[in-house]
């Protein structure tokens, strides 16, 4: 567990490489999943932000270039069918603590890239509607 200024000194660190970064959302975005997972440990990460009309606009997926379709393709199954979807559809933080038995996180099939055991968090963030 990170101690209070071991939190805020990772909040200063990402909000500092966010403002040396031009405003390209993509690499905002994904500067920001790297970071936050490196701060708290995370293997797994996707960032996903909508239109105000529900399409998806960008998808972020942590992790190297390496079988890259193979994340993409889970974490679309995530957005359309699992727990994304159910954050972005409820407007609510939902929290699933053993990914394993809990039916918002899909089975999809095997592949060391896909986790498997763990818990997960998907939390809606707003900014002007989007």
């Amino acid at each position: 567990m990170l101690s209070e200024r071991q939190r805020l000194d990772a909040l200063y660190a990402i909000a500092k490489a966010l403002r040396n970064q031009d405003s390209n959302p993509q690499e905002v975005l994904s500067t920001a999943l790297r970071m936050s997972s490196e701060t708290i440990g995370a293997k797994h990460g996707c960032v996903v932000t909508f239109h105000k009309d529900d399409h998806i606009d960008n998808v972020v997926v942590l992790g190297t270039q390496d079988d890259l379709e193979t994340r993409r393709k889970m974490w679309q199954r995530l957005i359309t069918q699992g727990l994304i979807g159910y954050v972005h559809h409820g407007r609510r933080t939902i929290i699933l603590r053993d990914i394993s038995t809990d039916p918002r996180w899909l089975r999809l099939a095997t592949s060391s890239l896909i986790p498997r055991t763990g818990s997960a968090i998907g939390l809606p963030m707003e900014k002007d509607g989007y």
